[in-house]
């Protein structure tokens, strides 16, 4: 076997990006004339072709923040030909890792990893090289816009806040907001933004919990300068995300918007999908599209997602979102992104694994917990907590309620003091059983009731019971096909295995030097 590595790097020298190619061994490897790339050498320098582990969630989790796969190619380098490139700067920039089967031709290698380079280290005798996996390059605020700070005062043609907002991100929404606290952007002529992404609606603004009365809206910024608006009215710029007032606000300007044209398109993976395209993601290169509208099949409840004036990672935001229906965002092996939901393992297993395939006889297996609340017990309550308030209050803050239509409702009094709501089931069976079992809480972006209860409902069957996780050494070539959330079947004489059992794969380290993937299974 034979491993290519590839790395791409910005060399200072042509002010470009240029290919680095290497191989496993002492000797070179160049393609042929008829190859592509055709009379590449590729350098005999790799002493590790290298290794990396990737998670669903965090290490043993099932549920949580998307995990960065991490792992190292390491590079000889005993005569010191390599040290030029310590001018080169490669984080950030692609790296692949390739197989070839002895005396095979090049165009049947098959491709390991597609990544990003983290970093170069260089040693005395070795260069070892950080790499990610592409959810690294979500680590950019998903933020696309900043604020000047140029509104500095009146008559101005633009919107762009004070010294206070200068370099700061835009806010942004997605879904249906509830509540969010709208940005002044224009103190002298009372404008306010809730979104720089644009709106579909802008349903309730409010100011102090009262109500405004809803005006016209207007295509461009300067038409809504240009609007008169009267006292307790508002007047909105919806495409750019924007409201004007008639009068000076008396308190805090909130407000319930939605983003995305329909209902439709405001389930967990469609926001997710736009958050994505708008970090710069295609559909289809990047990404399947089909993935997320296969997750939108399985539900198509309506979320929402603010973020306002503070950066927010991409990947954050996009797993909050996914998270709320036990969702995952994970680039493959070969780099492209796919979405899906985490279920209990159903189905014909795309491998069966058992003592002949685990390393060592059957006994490098371990059975381990998980990193959830609890470590795989079974769990007595399921919390899931839904309708985010994103401006909550005391409710001193808000206007006294005088019997007046305009002032605040009781409805929304009670909504703006609570961060959030929640829904909780619970299983007499395993408290009884278990008094100090876990009670588990999982947030969501859910906007209804309904929906999250009908989560809760969803996730009850799989923390009801307890759920185990195996550690599985077994040599790559026997499950090459199989990828994280794959299901496979395990089976063996220990554990209660006997009779073989379904796993979800959760996650894996890949140890491409001597062909070892260690399997984390759960289910």
């Amino acid at each position: 076997m034979i491993y290519l590595v590839e790395l791409t790097g910005y060399d200072p020298a042509t002010a470009g990006d240029v290919v680095l190619r290497y191989c496993g061994g002492e000797s070179a490897y160049t393609t042929r004339p008829t190859d592509d790339p055709a009379n590449a050498e590729y350098e005999g320098r790799v002493s590790d072709p290298g290794n990396l582990e990737r998670h669903l969630f965090g290490r043993n989790r099932t549920y949580g923040e998307s995990d960065i796969g991490v792992g190292v190619i390491k590079l000889a380098n005993p005569d010191g030909d390599l040290d030029g490139l310590l001018d080169m700067t490669f984080d950030g920039r692609p790296v692949q890792i390739w197989a070839l089967e002895d005396g095979a031709p090049f165009g049947s290698r098959e491709l390991l990893f597609s990544g990003l380079i983290d970093d170069a280290e260089f040693g005395y005798a070795e260069v070892t090289v950080s790499i990610r996996d592409r959810l690294d390059a979500l680590r950019e605020t998903l933020q696309q816009e900043t604020f000047t700070g140029e509104t500095v005062s009146g008559g101005r043609a633009d919107a762009e806040g004070g010294e206070d907002l200068k370099d700061k991100p835009k806010p942004e929404a997605y879904g249906r907001v509830l509540n969010v606290p709208a940005v002044e952007v224009d103190r002298f002529d009372l404008i306010y933004q809730i979104a720089a992404n644009g709106l579909a609606s802008i349903d309730v603004v409010r100011d102090r919990g009262v109500a405004l009365t809803k005006g016209s809206d207007y295509a461009t910024l300067a038409a809504l300068k240009a609007a008169t608006v009267t006292a307790g009215t508002y007047a909105s710029c919806v495409a750019l995300g924007l409201i004007k007032l008639g009068a000076r606000a008396d308190g805090q300007i909130t407000v319930d918007a939605s983003e995305g044209a329909t209902a439709a398109d405001r389930s967990a993976a469609r926001v997710a999908r736009r958050m994505l395209e708008r970090a710069g993601f295609v559909a289809g290169t990047d990404f399947e599209a089909a993935d997320f509208e296969a997750l939108h099949a399985l539900n198509p409840a309506e979320v929402q997602y603010w973020v306002g004036t503070s950066d927010v990672d991409a990947l954050d935001a996009i797993a909050a979102v996914l998270g709320s229906v036990g969702g995952y965002l994970l680039p493959d092996r070969t780099g492209k992104f796919h979405v899906g939901r985490l279920e209990l393992p159903t189905g014909e297993p795309g491998a069966v694994i058992d003592e002949v395939l685990i390393l060592d006889g059957g006994s490098g297996i371990d059975r381990i917990g998980t990193d959830d609340e609890g470590s795989g017990k079974a769990a007595r309550t399921i919390t899931v907590k839904y309708g985010l308030n994103h401006y909550p209050v005391r409710r001193d803050e808000l206007v006294t309620d005088t019997g007046t239509a305009s002032d605040t409702t009781d409805a929304y009094r009670a909504f703006a003091t609570e961060e959030w709501r929640q829904v909780k089931i619970e299983n007499a069976a395993v408290a009884a059983i278990s008094p100090d079992a876990p009670e588990l809480t999982f947030e969501t972006m859910f906007v209804n009731e309904a929906d999250a209860h009908a989560e809760a409902n969803r996730l009850a069957p799989i923390y009801s019971v307890r759920r185990d996780v195996f550690s599985v050494p077994v040599t790559r070539r026997e499950i090459e096909t199989i990828d994280l959330a794959g299901v496979v079947e395990l089976q063996m004489s220990r554990f209660g295995l006997n009779e073989g059992r379904l796993f979800r794969v959760l996650g894996e380290t890949a140890n491409y030097e001597d062909g070892q993937t260690t399997l984390v299974l759960w289910g």
